[in-house]
Parts: C-alpha cells; sequence; structure tokens
C-alpha cells in the first residue's frame, strides 16, 4: 500500500491542501505548528479510523481523502467526512489500528513503546524461532526453584537445602542425646525428689519476687511523687489561666464568614441588576417615569386606536339612510362620543365629557328618525377630527419630559413604556440591593460583635488554641493526680528495690529452667518408644535431603539441557526479522551492536560485536535506545502485513546528535527500497540529510 495524494479540505489548521507522495522515501519539512503532527494524523487516522491519535479533536466540519495504490494494482481512495472515514486498513493490512500506530506511524513516544514487541504474538511471530517465546518463562522457572533450593556459587544459610541439613543434625543430635540418657529406677526416683524439692522452692522464689516487684514499683512512684506534685500544681496554674476559653467554638467565626460571603453574593448580585436597570435608562431619571406612570400607561392604551381617529380627519360626504340598518345619523353620533371618551382620558375630563354628551344626543335622534323617509342629501361637509392631533399633543407633552427624540407615535410609546417597565425594575432592584446591603452589614456587624468579645480576630484563634490546650491540661492533672493519690511510703530506696528485684527474677528463672528439663527428662523416662520416635525422625530427614539435592541436580540438568539445546539452535536458525533488524542496527551503529537473539532475554537485547558484551535497555543511552527500538520496529512493518503499509515518522529523531540522525536517514533510505516512508520534520538538519538520500522533500 503506498499513498500517491493527500487532499485536505479541513482538518485542525490545515485547510484546502494538495499534495503528491513518492512511492519511496519522503521528507516533509515545515516549522514547529505548520501543521505537520496534524498531516500524520489525518493520514493515520483517514487510513486506520479506530487508530487512538488524540490531535488535533475530531470535528464535524473534518474532510479530505487519501489516494492509495495497493500491492494488487488496484487503486483505492479513503475519505474522511467529519468524525467519520470509510477507511479499511485494518482490513487490508490484516493488522488492528493498535498495531499500526506501534509498528508504522509513530511519534517518539510511539518508537520507545515497545510492549507489543516484547510481549505477545509478534515477538512470537517474528523475533524468536518457532517455540522460542515460551522459553524465558521455562528458563525462569528452572532458575526460581533451582536457585531457591541452592543458590549458584555458594551455600546460603537460608537456602531449602541447607534448612533441610539442619533439621537433619538437630535429628541426629536428639537420637544420640536419648541413648545416652541415664536410666533406672534410681534416676527416676531421684529426679521424681528433685521436682517436690524445685515446686516448694519455686512457690516461694514468686512470692519472693512478687514482693520485690512491688517495692520496686512503690518506690519507683514514691521517688517520683515529688516532682509529679510540682508537675501537678503548674498544670494547675496553667488551667486557670486558660479557664477563659472552655467554651470558645472553633467552627464559629468559620460560619460567621460564610454567612458574610453568601450575604456578599447577594449584595453584588443586586448591585449588578440595578446597575443594569439604570444604565438602560441611560440616564433618565426612574421616579420620574413612576410620577408620569398613569399618563404613559393611558397613551400605551389608546395607540391601538390612534390609526382610527387619524384617519377620521379626512373630507367625507354624508351617507344616504338606510333602510336596513342603523342610521347613518346615529352611527356619526356613536363616533363621536367615543371621541369624547378619548379626549375625557387623555386631554380634558370636562371638554371630553362634553363631546360624549353631544353625541349621545345625536345618536338618540338618529334612532328617533328611523322609519321616516329619506331626507335630502346635505351638501358635503368635512368632519374635522382633533383626537388624533390631541392624542400627539399628550404624546409631545410627555416625551419632551424625558426629552426623548420623536420617530413616531407608535415607536415613541414603546420607547416610553420600554422605560417605564425598566423603571418598574430599577425600583424593584434598589429595594433588593437595600435589603441586600442592610443583611450585608447585618451579618458583618454580628461578626464585629462576636470578634469584640475576644478583642479581635487574633485573640479569637488565640482563645481556640488555648481551648484545645485546656483539655490537654485537664487530662494531665486527672492522670497526676491519680497517680500521686494513696502513693505509699516506700521500705527501701530505689536502688536497694531495683537490686533485690533483679536478684529475684533470676533465681526464679533459674528453678523454672530446672524444673521444665526435669520434666522433659520424666517424660523421656516413661515414654518407651521416644527413642524409636526420634530414629523415625531422623531418617525423615535424612530422606528429605535426598530429596532436595537430588531435585536440585536435575534441574541444574535440566538448564544445561536447554542451554545447549538453545546455542544450537539459535546459532543456525535466526529470525528473518531479527536478521533485518541486526542490518538496520549495524547500519545505524556503523557496525558497533548487532542484535541478541538468546532466548532467555525476557527483553530487547543488543551484543557489542568488539567486546562481546550483551546489555540491556537499562544500560542502553537515550540515543541507542532510539536506534535498537527503530531497527526492530522497521524490521518488523516489512514483515507484520503483505500489504505493507506506509511508515509514518514524525520527527523521531529531534533528540539524536547529527551522526546518528545522518545514520538513520541512510536506514530509512533502505527501508524504503521495500516500503513507502513519510517522515515529518521540522529540523533543518534532518531534511538535508533525508534529500541527500534521495527523499522527495515537501515544504509545508
Amino acid at each position: 500500500m503506498r499513498i500517491l495524494r493527500i487532499r485536505i479540505g479541513s482538518f485542525g489548521r490545515l485547510k484546502d491542501r494538495d499534495m503528491e507522495m513518492s512511492p519511496g522515501l519522503n521528507a516533509v519539512y515545515g516549522p514547529n505548528e505548520a501543521g505537520k503532527s496534524t498531516l500524520r494524523s489525518f493520514i493515520t487516522t483517514t487510513l486506520f479510523p479506530k487508530s487512538k491519535v488524540g490531535y488535533p479533536t475530531p470535528k464535524t466540519s473534518d474532510s479530505g481523502s487519501v489516494d492509495v495504490l495497493l500491492e494488487n494494482g488496484d487503486r483505492v481512495t479513503f475519505t474522511k467526512d467529519g468524525k467519520k472515514s470509510n477507511g479499511v486498513g485494518s482490513v487490508l493490512c490484516g493488522i488492528d489500528d493498535k498495531e499500526y500506530v506501534s509498528i508504522y506511524s509513530m511519534q517518539p513516544e510511539d518508537l520507545r513503546d515497545v510492549d507489543r514487541l516484547e510481549n505477545g504474538g509478534i515477538r512470537n511471530r517474528f523475533l524468536t524461532i518457532p517455540g522460542g517465546g515460551d522459553l524465558p518463562g521455562a528458563y525462569e522457572a528452572i532458575n526460581s526453584e533451582r536457585t531457591a533450593l541452592l543458590p549458584d556459587g555458594r551455600r546460603s544459610p537460608t537456602c531449602g537445602i541447607t534448612r533441610l541439613v539442619d533439621a537433619e543434625n538437630n535429628a541426629a543430635r536428639r537420637v544420640r542425646e536419648l541413648q545416652n540418657r541415664e536410666s533406672g529406677d534410681n534416676r527416676y526416683s531421684e529426679l521424681v525428689r528433685r521436682k517436690g524439692e524445685l515446686t516448694a522452692q519455686l512457690e516461694s522464689a514468686q512470692a519472693t519476687f512478687d514482693t520485690a516487684d512491688k517495692n520496686r514499683l512503690d518506690s519507683n512512684a514514691f521517688a517520683h511523687r515529688a516532682e509529679d506534685l510540682q508537675k501537678l500544681e503548674a498544670l494547675v496554674e496553667r488551667e486557670k489561666a486558660l479557664a477563659y476559653s472552655e467554651n470558645t467554638d472553633p467552627s464559629k467565626l468559620e460560619v460567621l464568614d460564610t454567612d458574610i460571603k453568601n450575604r456578599r453574593t447577594v449584595f453584588e448580585r443586586a448591585s449588578q441588576k440595578e446597575d443594569a436597570c439604570r444604565t438602560a435608562l441611560e440616564g433618565r431619571d426612574p421616579e420620574l417615569y413612576m410620577r408620569y406612570k398613569k399618563k404613559i400607561e393611558q397613551l400605551d392604551r389608546f395607540s391601538a386606536d390612534y390609526e382610527f381617529y387619524r384617519s377620521s380627519s379626512v373630507p367625507a360626504e354624508a351617507a344616504p339612510a338606510s333602510r336596513g340598518g342603523l342610521p347613518m345619523l346615529t352611527i356619526a353620533g356613536a363616533g363621536v362620543a367615543i371621541v369624547g371618551i378619548a379626549v375625557a382620558a387623555l386631554v380634558n375630563v370636562i371638554a371630553g365629557g362634553a363631546v360624549a354628551a353631544i353625541g349621545a344626543i345625536i345618536a338618540v335622534f338618529g334612532l328617533r328618525s328611523r322609519g321616516s323617509a329619506p331626507a335630502p342629501a346635505p351638501a358635503p361637509v368635512r368632519q374635522d377630527n382633533d383626537t388624533a392631533r390631541r392624542m400627539e399633543e399628550a404624546l409631545d407633552q410627555v416625551a419632551s419630559v424625558f426629552d426623548i427624540p420623536r420617530r413616531g407615535y407608535h415607536a415613541d410609546v414603546r420607547t416610553l413604556m420600554d422605560g417605564l417597565r425598566t423603571s418598574e425594575s430599577y425600583r424593584e432592584a434598589a429595594s433588593e440591593l437595600k435589603a441586600a446591603e442592610a443583611s450585608l452589614k447585618q451579618a458583618s456587624d454580628a461578626r464585629e460583635l462576636f470578634l469584640s468579645g475576644y478583642k479581635g480576630e487574633e485573640g479569637y484563634r488565640r482563645a481556640v488554641a488555648d481551648s484545645k490546650e485546656l483539655i490537654s491540661v485537664r487530662s494531665q492533672i486527672e492522670a497526676l493526680r491519680a497517680s500521686t493519690s494513696n502513693v505509699p511510703e516506700a521500705p527501701v530506696d530505689t536502688d536497694t528495690a531495683e537490686s533485690a528485684y533483679s536478684t529475684a527474677q533470676s533465681n526464679l528463672s533459674a528453678l523454672k529452667e530446672e524444673l521444665s528439663s526435669i520434666d522433659q527428662a520424666l517424660k523421656d523416662i516413661g515414654g518407651d518408644t521416644s527413642v524409636e520416635d526420634a530414629l523415625t525422625a531422623s531418617s525423615d530427614a535424612s530422606d528429605k535431603v535426598y530429596d532436595a539435592c537430588y531435585r536440585w541436580a536435575r534441574l541444574m540438568m535440566e538448564k544445561l539441557i536447554l542451554d545447549k539445546a538453545s546455542e544450537e539452535a539459535y546459532g543456525s536458525h535466526r529470525p528473518e526479522v531479527m536478521e533485518r533488524a541486526d542490518g538496520f542496527l549495524s547500519l545505524m551503529t556503523d557496525g558497533r551492536y548487532s542484535m541478541s537473539t538468546d532466548p532467555r532475554d525476557t527483553e530487547l537485547a543488543i551484543v557489542d560485536r568488539g567486546t562481546g558484551e550483551k546489555k540491556v535497555a537499562k544500560e542502553w543511552s537515550s540515543g541507542l535506545e532510539d536506534q535498537v527500538k527503530l531497527s526492530v520496529k522497521m524490521a518488523v512493518s516489512l514483515s507484520l502485513s503483505k500489504e505493507k503499509p506506509p511508515v509514518i515518522l514524525d520527527d523521531i529523531l529531534l533528540t539524536s546528535d547529527s551522526g546518528r540522525k545522518k545514520a538513520a536517514c541512510k536506514a530509512l533510505a533502505q527501508l524504503s527500497e521495500d516500503i513507502q516512508v513519510i517522515y515529518f520534520t521540522c529540523d533543518r538538519e534532518t531534511r538535508d540529510f533525508l534529500a541527500s538520500e534521495g527523499a522527495s522533500v515537501t515544504d509545508l
């Protein structure tokens, strides 16, 4: 599988990019933050959608495609649409997405991760001969048991065979002791008599010991009594000094501070609300709005009729009476009455009432004349309706008070109503702010009042500390009073009491030890089978020593056989992948190191060709570590999949010195003869080394 072309519509910081890749070695060069890692992520997640590449974060706007040429000559395009991709690299290549990132698409941290190489399928398939993957475990099992029985080169006092030999010697010694013991009635009678004497002596010695122990304790207590009384007196004085803090609540100040904090939050929110309302008023007086509230609400209430009154002020002709409905005179009278009501509400109550009365009279007269013959049509007249004009005059009056620039009747009424509502919100916010301010002050005053009882916060905290000390002092006083009360005067001084106690203890221990040995001797004489049992125990101990030695010899033989078999098998059958890795490593280290194929290795190891010394990972420098792991992963990439997906490397040589970079570029060039390699770098030196090896260079 080789990448032919990459098109990116949008992915991370990359937009509208189109680039082609050569089939062999490619170098993509650009400064930091130019999008190299982003491009590596785009290729990886498009070909292998389940790859855990966390940068950049997937977005629904991601788009682009990758054209690839398969080993069988087919050309396929994989597309990314949002967070999804139709890439099936894992199916085509027969590897999972994690293996692709670990072996093919690598950043420096991916290069150093060799868990998939040293454990599991890749190791068993490519890094050892068939069955070689089980050898380290077999070696470990054999050596663990063998060295537990007897370590190499020395006999440890705690190893298995040593412990068994000691047990055998103890059993043999017991047999000799039993076989050489004195026997007969005289011996038995002497032991019984001596036991009786020891029992009586032991009772007397125990009583002497108990008395000596009591005298010792009494003398020590009496000797310390005077000192304890002085301590007690000092503690009583300290208790008096600390008594003021007895009822101090250690959490009270924290509760008060939390209350102030909560109330300050309420105050700040109310203040922000008031400021927002004041800003919305644009410097106008909210109280002025409240004084004109009734007039503003009247203007708003009748604004719906404004267009009606305004359209009624044009010339009109008297319409002929109709026999089928209300007379026109009645309709006109009703209209005049409505106008009068509006004038009364907005302009002048007396004038409006008069107009409404006239309208009512006209309406009644029209109803009375219904059914009579139609009167001659009067000449055209003009109905001069002043209501609209008066409504505008009323609006002008109110708008001038608030200095509102005129835009139109309805717009101006809405402006006044908005100001009125904001003023009402301001009044409510001001009330809330005042209450919050009072509440905050109340909490602050409560705190000050509380601390005043302690002469400030420092005094309170000192009282808290003193209250804790008071508890400790009282506990010590109680203990000292108990220890100093009823202390009798000692019959002897401390030194004499200690000497008598030591003598009594030694005498008691000697009697107990002798009595114990007599009991064992009587038991041995009375047990007819004691010697036979000891002989059996000795024989069993000898058998265990023999079995352990035999087991150790067999394990040593197994180890030697494994060593010989491993040397012969790996001497003539080195894994192909390890041969390739050996070549890459030799190229990168100028022939100094080769790969170790010892089946006993539980991790990757190398051999110094000059000294023959084997080195494991903990003995490598960071530069050598990168060379070894890159060599192995390059070798595995050629065998892990027949489809051979592209190897994508993101500045894995950035921390290497110039010599290692140049050697690694030669190895990458050799690798690119069999598989496509794309190397991303911000390092000009690495780019130049790759270019000198024939790489196709793309600048971002």
